[in-house]
Parts: structure tokens; sequence; C-alpha cells
């Protein structure tokens, strides 16, 4: 019910493939079984209801997904799954205001 609260912003759920402390399979059933709120808004969830393998992401939808090998952990390869995400979801920021040099 908390992943359904965040629609209509996009949402990332993350699973590790050897995660005792997590139910892999539960996580990603939540991305699809939340789609449909987001499907009120016009867009959609996380797309096929089949799980992607080890490595595998949905990055397309509003509910972004991915299943990394390993133990639970924040790795690399999450902060890179992460901003694959972002860049697809969000605009490209303009470049940073640059403060007036100093005299």
């Amino acid at each position: 019910m908390l992943l359904a609260l965040m629609a209509p912003r996009p949402a990332y759920v993350a699973s590790a493939s050897k995660d005792k402390s997590a139910d892999a399979q539960a996580e990603f059933r939540a991305c699809v079984a939340t789609s449909p709120v987001w499907q009120l808004y016009d867009l959609s969830g996380v797309g096929d209801a089949t799980r992607p393998g080890v490595g595998g992401t949905r990055h397309t939808g509003a509910i972004g997904y991915h299943l990394r090998a390993g133990k639970h952990n924040l790795t690399v390869e999450d902060c890179a799954c992460y901003m694959d995400y972002i860049d697809r979801h969000f605009a490209p920021r303009s470049p940073a205001h640059t403060p007036p040099a100093m005299p």
C-alpha cells in the first residue's frame, strides 16, 4: 500500500537475489500489484508482470525495478541502476549557476 501512495510520482524498488532480510519475489509482486494506481494517472507501472532475472531491470514505467546478485547491501551496481532510471524519468537540468568571481 505504501508503494501505491507514491503515485503519480516515480518510484523505485531494488532487490538482491540472496537478501535474507527481504523477499525479492514479493517486492516485485508489490510493483505489479500497484501498477494500476499509476494507470489512473495515464502512466505505466512496472510493465510486464514477469520478474526480470538477476541483472535485469525495468526502467520504462513509472515504477522502476532491478534485481542484482548478492546479499543485502548498497552497491555500485545499484547506484548505476538508480541513475539510469533517473536519467530516463527526469528532465536534464540546466547548467549549474556559476557564482561571480570574487574581486
